[in-house]
């Protein structure tokens, strides 16, 4: 597993465990355990510090999955845990679009809930077509873009409000 989803760093071997997931124990100076940390990151794993010494690096790999790597480095020792999860939405299908296609920073804030069809935000500047478009939106007339996700039409627009919208239509 560590294989498919992490870059290679020399200095730790992982091992498959029981159940699923994988996990290292690897002696290791600060220097190398920030080296990797660097490394991860450049991988576009999201790092969040949970302890002093303890990290969590995060990585959505599919629409359905991502995989969290743990690390916790004291004394010289690395202590590593990887394993894959299934990832939530909180608002089903609108998340799902908001999250994987539309691109990263689109934002400037959390999108809101707004009802079961919209949710917003406040737009990070200009919207950058070119990205949307890469993304499979279509530019639709009287709205930014509609994007078609299973049996449902998607559709991004900045209403007089200044909030960026993005509703289905079922």
């Amino acid at each position: 597993m560590a294989n498919k989803y992490l870059p290679a760093y020399s200095a730790i071997a992982y091992e498959d465990i029981f159940g699923g997931g994988c996990q290292a124990t690897a002696h290791i100076s600060i220097a190398q355990a920030t080296e990797y940390s660097n490394l991860l990151v450049a991988n576009d794993f999201e790092q969040i510090q949970i302890a002093p010494a303890t990290f969590s690096y995060k990585k959505n790999i599919s629409i359905d999955s991502a995989v969290t790597l743990v690390l916790t480095h004291q004394s010289e020792t690395l202590t590593a845990s990887l394993q894959e999860e299934i990832r939530t939405y909180e608002w089903g299908d609108l998340s799902v679009v908001a999250d994987n296609f539309l691109y990263d920073g689109i934002c400037a804030d959390k999108w809101l809930h707004i009802d079961d069809k919209t949710i917003r935000c406040t737009p990070n500047g200009d919207l950058d077509f070119i990205k949307l478009n890469d993304l499979g939106w279509k530019n639709n007339g009287n709205v930014l873009g509609t994007y078609q996700y299973k049996d449902k039409i998607y559709t991004i627009v900045i209403k007089v409000d200044k909030y960026l919208y993005l509703s289905s239509d079922k």
